[in-house]
């Protein structure tokens, strides 16, 4: 047993070393001593100064461990948290990024639908293309009436002043022709102009043979008037009304007439 007396001036600079029943203890101040230890487990015994401090080393380990296990936890939770908060934002990433790859799917196959009508489009111009255009025939055509070299242009350039007519090249088909449509544009005008239906040339002397006059023949004239002759000559303004009274006459003129 050693008694603390011995050092308890120096007791914050002494280190004993306990060793085959002997302690040896250190000191700045008597240099190295060394004790002999009755069998058993060393003991000593220190002032109670020493204890107390002890003590309050002691306390203010187990407060920093506790402080940091504390720490320690809090870490890991805000870690959970954290790693919680990463895992939300990556399946709202994720939400974000399988919307926008539905709505580029969705773009592309609308722009793959807008490419096919494009297509058939340009293959119905195509087919229009190779469509013959109708022309003026110039074996059917008034003596004081001039076409242009390429027949589409028909001019009235005689001296007397009175109706002559030009017939188009290709007949009105009779069936399996869909819509038949045609288009003229009046470059000059100078008197009226009717343009319409016959099944022959009109002799173009007197009113009655003028077309539209002369019965089974129908026209539109350059006034904003419907003109045909079935039962009767009829005089119709150019309305919606008009226009379907006159595809009716034009139906039964092509069922009734050889063109």
């Amino acid at each position: 047993m050693i008694h603390s007396n011995e050092c308890a001036k120096n007791a914050r600079k002494i280190q004993f070393l306990f060793t085959d029943r002997k302690v040896i203890v250190r000191n700045e101040s008597f240099g190295i001593k060394t004790l002999n230890c009755p069998i058993g487990t060393p003991t000593i015994e220190l002032s109670p100064n020493i204890m107390k401090k002890m003590e309050r080393e002691l306390l203010a380990i187990k407060e920093e461990l506790k402080n940091a296990k504390e720490l320690l936890s809090k870490n890991l939770e805000e870690m959970e948290e954290w790693k919680s908060i990463v895992k939300l934002e990556q399946e709202n990433r994720i939400d974000q990024l399988r919307q926008e790859i539905a709505k580029m799917e969705q773009y592309q196959n609308e722009q793959q639908q807008n490419i096919v009508d494009l297509q058939k489009t340009v293959a119905a111009l195509k087919e229009i293309e190779q469509i013959p255009q109708n022309r003026w025939d110039p074996s059917a055509c008034h003596e004081d009436l001039t076409l242009s070299p390429d027949r589409l242009i028909v001019e009235h350039n005689g001296e007397i002043s009175g109706y002559c007519s030009v017939f188009a090249e290709r007949k009105m088909p009779k069936k399996d022709s869909g819509i038949f449509y045609y288009e003229m544009e009046m470059l000059r005008q100078e008197g009226h102009v009717r343009i319409g239906l016959g099944a022959k040339p009109m002799p173009m002397q007197r009113m009655d043979d003028w077309i539209a006059f002369h019965e089974g023949t129908y026209a539109y004239q350059s006034d904003g008037v419907f003109m045909g002759h079935d039962d009767g000559l009829r005089l119709v303004s150019a309305t919606s009304s008009a226009a379907a009274w006159i595809w009716q006459l034009a139906k039964s003129f092509t069922r009734s007439m050889d063109i």
